[in-house]
């Protein structure tokens, strides 16, 4: 299953900082301004010996590109808090600027649970 990840992280909060611009796993060519970037890593049904698996376990990743630092941390925390609503952040990642573009990028992975 693929979650509804842009549904999740299309909350008032992130589309006030970055509109519609959310794409899975590629971004628009030049996309202007800020974005964001989500790509599913795993999905792991819940298997067991009785019946077909109840749900499962995704794994995604959000990558935040965004003009300045300041716009980066308040586009992060408004895609962190979306996501949280609905499964576990793991980890934060500050990955700098990127060479090509000059944006900032800031990355965190979160699990998503789904009951089928």
């Amino acid at each position: 299953m693929i979650p509804p990840v842009y549904s999740l992280l299309s909350t008032p909060a992130v589309t006030a900082l970055v509109g519609t611009r959310i794409w899975q796993d590629e971004a628009d060519a030049q996309p202007a301004g800020d974005y964001i970037v989500w790509s599913l890593l795993t999905a792991v049904p819940e298997n067991n010996l009785s019946q077909l698996p109840p749900g499962d376990k995704c794994s995604i990743s959000v990558d935040v590109f965004a003009e300045t630092e300041q716009r980066r941390q308040k586009i992060t925390q408004a895609a962190r808090a979306a996501i949280e609503a609905h499964g576990y952040v793991l980890n934060l990642q500050s990955l700098g600027r990127e060479t090509d573009t000059r944006l900032w990028r800031m990355s965190f992975d979160a699990d998503l649970f789904y009951h089928r």
